[in-house]
């Protein structure tokens, strides 16, 4: 089984000065589902 998608949209979104951004994913699978998925990079600039 190996699941199929079309992507609509990538979106990339740096929106403060810290460096991370989010990476947002939107389209629908082969039998017409819509599909989204949101990754964020989790960058914190080097704080702990």
């Amino acid at each position: 089984w190996e699941p199929r998608l079309q992507l609509d949209t990538i979106t990339i979104n740096s929106s403060n000065m810290e460096g991370s951004m989010v990476i947002e994913l939107a389209g629908q699978r082969n039998d017409g589902v819509p599909v989204s998925l949101s990754v964020s990079t989790g960058a914190d600039n080097g704080r702990y």
